[in-house]
């Protein structure tokens, strides 16, 4: 079985902003936490299938996802939720962008028929996961802000690297907003 997801990639500027938030939180933390080494992304749906059903949900994925049209999001500042004893804090979206997000999600999922796991019921970007409460003070006194625009024209499909223990990317896929249905484009033929 493989690891797979489908996620948004923000702009390379974002990215080293969101990596230098984490080395930042990881110093003055002292101590690791889960996420502190993932490329900044916005997760959409999780997946664990074979190479066969990998290659039938990712030419679904490539079907669906240029009939949705691109958007920005607005990044504004951070938030935390919990999960049991431990809290995720991360960088939260702007409400139009979020409802965007759970919108084409709920799109994907009607037309897929593999077993998806929703993962953008709150969209956001991760900073850290699994945090105690002390980490998560110590985020919170470090970051008052983050206050970026981007502009999504694409989702980004990634397959977990047991090596590496991060999701490399396979496939970027464009938001263009046009009908795709007669001409399906095949990633993994």
């Amino acid at each position: 079985m493989e690891k797979y997801s489908l996620a948004i990639r923000p702009s390379d500027e974002i990215v080293f902003k969101v990596k230098q938030v984490k080395s930042l939180l990881r110093e003055e933390s002292r101590t690791f936490f889960r996420s502190q080494n993932s490329e900044a992304h916005i997760s959409i749906f999780e997946y664990e299938v074979g190479e066969r059903q990998g290659r039938v949900i990712a030419n679904t994925f490539s079907r669906l996802v240029p009939s949705l049209r691109p958007f920005v999001i607005n990044y504004k500042g951070f938030n935390h939720f919990q999960n049991g004893d431990y809290y995720t804090f991360y960088i939260q979206l702007n409400a139009l962008a979020s409802n965007i997000i759970r919108e084409y999600a709920s799109i994907i999922k009607k037309e897929c028929r593999f077993r998806l796991k929703n993962r953008c019921s709150i969209p956001h970007m991760s900073v850290g996961r699994h945090l105690n409460q002390n980490q998560l003070n110590i985020a919170y006194g470090l970051f008052k802000s983050f206050e970026q625009t981007d502009f999504c024209n694409s989702f980004v499909l990634r397959k977990f690297n047991p090596l590496r223990k991060q999701y490399d990317i396979i496939a970027n896929m464009p938001l263009l907003g046009t009908d795709n249905s007669k001409g399906q484009l095949n990633l993994f033929s």
